[in-house]
Formats: C-alpha cells, sequence, structure tokens
C-alpha cells in the first residue's frame, strides 16, 4: 500500500479475495477513494502505527461487505463471518466527505458512513478506532460504523470520535453483544433506531431490532450514551426488543447531556 489512493484499494481488494486474512503492519496513512470489500470467511487486521483515511471528496464508505453477488448493488446474497480488528485507525475525513443523502437504488456508494455492513452473518470487531470528525468539528457526515439486517454481532473494545453517532443500528439487526465503546460523539454513542430518518432506510430493510447486549458505555463527550427507539416507516412502527446495557459510565471530563434517549 502507498502510492495512490486508487492503487491503494486495488491492491487491498485483490487481496482480501484471495486471502482468509490479511494484516496491514507498516507504519503510515494510506487513503482510499473507493470502499474496501471484505467477503465471507475473512478477516482484517489493522496493526498499531496504521491508519485507513478515505480520501478528500469520495464520498462512500471507507469499508463495507463485499456481498457474495460481488457487486456494488444489492448484496442480496449477504456475507457470513467477517472480522475487522483495527489495533491502528480508521479515518472518515468526514469534514472533507460532506455528502449524506443516500440513493436506495444503489446503497454501495451510499456517502456519510464510515463503515456499514449489511445483511451478514457473524460479524467480530475485537478492537476497532474510529474518527469519523473530531467532536468539536461543525461538519461532519453520519454513522460512524451501521449495522443493517444482520445477527450474530460481537464487538471488544470500540473507541469512536465522530460529530454524529458513534455505532449505529439500522432495521433488522439480531444479536449484537458487544464490551465496551468509548468515545466523544456529537449525538449518540450508541444508537438503535430502526426507523431514523426515511431516506436513510434501505429499500425492504425496515423491522425490529432485538437482543443487545452492551457491556459498559463510556462517554467522554457524547450527547447521549444510547438512544434505543423506533419510528414509523410506510405505516408500520418498527422498535427495538429485548435491550440490555450494564454500565453507563461518565468521565469526569465528560459534557454529556443525558444518559440515555428512547
Amino acid at each position: 500500500l502507498g502510492a495512490t489512493a486508487a492503487t491503494n484499494v486495488a491492491t487491498l481488494n485483490a487481496a482480501l479475495l484471495t486471502n482468509s486474512w490479511v494484516v496491514i503492519s507498516t507504519p503510515g496513512t494510506y487513503e482510499f477513494n473507493n470502499p474496501i470489500l471484505i467477503p465471507s470467511n475473512r478477516r482484517l487486521t489493522i496493526n498499531p502505527g496504521v491508519t485507513l483515511k478515505l480520501a478528500a471528496n469520495t464520498n462512500k464508505y471507507l469499508i463495507r461487505n463485499y456481498g457474495t453477488d460481488g457487486t456494488f448493488g444489492t448484496w442480496s446474497a449477504g456475507n457470513t463471518n467477517i472480522t475487522l480488528e483495527v489495533y491502528g485507525w480508521l479515518d472518515f475525513n468526514f469534514a472533507n466527505n460532506t455528502t449524506t443523502a443516500g440513493i436506495d437504488a444503489n446503497i454501495a456508494n451510499w456517502p456519510g458512513f464510515g463503515i456499514h455492513f449489511y445483511n451478514v452473518t457473524e460479524v467480530n470487531c475485537p478492537t476497532l478506532h474510529m474518527i469519523g470528525t473530531t467532536f468539536d468539528s461543525a461538519t461532519g457526515a453520519k454513522y460512524a460504523l451501521a449495522f443493517t439486517g444482520c445477527s450474530k454481532i460481537r464487538g471488544g473494545y470500540c473507541w469512536v470520535e465522530n460529530r454524529s453517532d458513534g455505532i449505529h443500528l439500522m432495521g433488522g439487526n439480531v444479536g449484537f453483544d458487544w464490551d465496551t465503546i468509548e468515545g466523544k460523539t456529537g449525538d449518540d454513542l450508541f444508537s438503535s433506531t430502526p426507523k431514523d430518518y426515511n431516506s436513510y432506510v434501505i429499500a425492504g430493510t425496515a423491522a425490529h431490532n432485538s437482543g443487545i447486549h452492551i457491556k459498559k458505555l463510556i462517554q467522554t463527550g457524547s450527547s447521549y450514551a444510547a438512544n434505543v427507539s423506533g419510528g414509523v416507516y410506510s405505516g408500520t412502527t418498527y422498535t427495538t426488543i429485548n435491550t440490555i446495557i450494564d454500565d453507563i459510565y461518565h468521565k469526569p471530563s465528560s459534557s454529556a447531556v443525558s444518559s440515555i434517549k428512547s
């Protein structure tokens, strides 16, 4: 990696297609101008000292699942068994990627999200370090990490700094188990809203979220630690069912407004 943003995309995606475990270990900042695509049964490890950064004016995801249909289109066939572990950093560079409006017909190029896993069974994130925009920035897109229609989501430790939400569950997720989510976010550190804004709902995916367990949320500046709610989409109410958050901790420096929004 390291030549150009386009070369980095081609090199890493080719490696992920042909290797079950890809490790990026050489320290440095590597830019990407198209999504990194993670297929089924793959593990991507980003070592300390490595930063993967979305190039300016790209207005696409930095990372998403590949989809067994192998296209940038619907991902209708889904994926299984994806592991993403980031001991370095993911920089979504939202300050220089400011378009947020999604297009249902081409969700693969949906701007405004850093990472989006859609229709994946078994997602594992032992460690994640993510920056969307700095918490104090007036600019910024939307969610750092979004899940839609996934199941068996497992996470260890996550640090996120972003002007909007940190981790956001869209509709139809079943089984979300995370140890610790920590960070500074301009809105929700963690959010489960099966219907947030109509324009964000991918056609055909509106559904309840269920089976959520988080051991600890640590606010260091988020407006809310958690938003667990629902909404009406096309005349049907969708909500979040069976949610347990064991502990919410406010660091002394936190300027948090509230712990829970629902």
